[in-house]
């Protein structure tokens, strides 16, 4: 088995700075983090910036000292902790994302503090995917979607996370009491799409809501799927000029249709979609940060470099 990754960040036409940013590589583990921040504090392009490489940073060190590979065998979540009550099943997984996101936004506001930021520069989502073994484990502070191919039965699924009126409760909350007070707890609102190669869509059911600090955490199985992919809500922004939207399982979708695995492969497929929405009259007015895991299942072992 093989691993690639790749990702970007492109600036959205209704932005005059790009607020979101990305990180990916391979050392010492396949990881890829990214940032949205909100386009009404000031600073965020930033901010977001200081928070993704400081989560990169805890990343590692959470890694080379192995905090990361006692966790795996716990883990056993879909997408979101199903259960909104105390679950001992589930309390390694609760202390892993409560202590990296604490860990992150800590080490993020010292950061901006020593550069002169306002507090508020670090208003941003964070997501964080890593690769252990034969799983892709996700850690969501914010909203944005997460997205994979199921190659046992040939579909594809989009999972969408969403705050409601689009307010979603940032790491920077977490350690500013003032401000999580005056935060109006917006529920989180979870939808799953499926969707098969045909573009034959399961749209059954009605977006599940959830208390807005719900933690946000799952596991993916390589052997399951070929491909992954995190991203901001920025494919949620795809639009005409009659503000007519495109389905963000649509945007995603044509994100994924990827040729050659290889080098700035990811790159490539989105700015290459990017252009050809352009000449049909549609744009991204918003930012996006999107990144993927390429799983190579015909690879040795020996090929293979992520951890074991």
């Amino acid at each position: 088995m093989n691993i690639n990754v790749d990702g970007l960040f492109v600036i959205g036409k209704g932005h005059k700075i790009c607020e979101d940013y990305i990180t990916f590589g391979m050392d010492p583990l396949p990881h890829i983090i990214l940032s949205d921040g909100c386009s009404k504090s000031d600073n965020t392009d930033v901010g977001a910036r200081i928070l993704t490489l400081c989560a990169k940073q805890l990343l590692i060190k959470m890694f080379n000292d192995g905090l990361l590979k006692e966790t795996k065998d716990k883990w056993d979540s879909p997408v979101i902790r199903p259960s909104t009550t105390y679950d001992p099943r589930y309390r390694y997984i609760d202390k892993l994302y409560f202590d990296f996101g604490i860990g992150a936004i800590y080490r993020a506001t010292f950061s901006g503090a020593s550069l002169g930021l306002n507090k508020t520069a670090l208003d941003a989502t964070l997501i964080v995917s890593y690769i252990i073994e034969e799983k892709i484990f996700t850690l969501m502070y914010g909203d944005g979607y997460l997205f994979k191919k199921d190659d046992l039965v040939d579909t594809y699924i989009l999972n969408e996370v969403k705050f409601e009126k689009e307010s979603p409760y940032y790491l920077n909350y977490w350690i500013d009491s003032p401000r999580r007070d005056l935060y109006d707890k917006k529920r989180i609102m979870l939808k799953k799409n499926t969707f098969n190669a045909g573009n034959i869509y399961d749209v059954s059911g009605s977006p599940e809501s959830f208390p807005y600090d719900l933690p946000l955490y799952g596991t993916h199985d390589l052997n399951q799927s070929s491909l992954f992919m995190i991203s901001s809500d920025g494919p949620s922004s795809v639009m005409d000029l009659k503000k007519s939207e495109m389905r963000p399982t649509d945007v995603m979708r044509n994100f994924s249709a990827i040729k050659q695995p290889n080098g700035k492969f990811h790159q490539r497929r989105v700015l290459s979609e990017l252009k050809t929405l352009e000449k049909n009259g549609f744009a991204n007015y918003d930012d996006i940060s999107v990144g993927a895991f390429i799983i190579d299942k015909g690879a040795s072992d020996e090929e293979s470099s992520h951890p074991r």
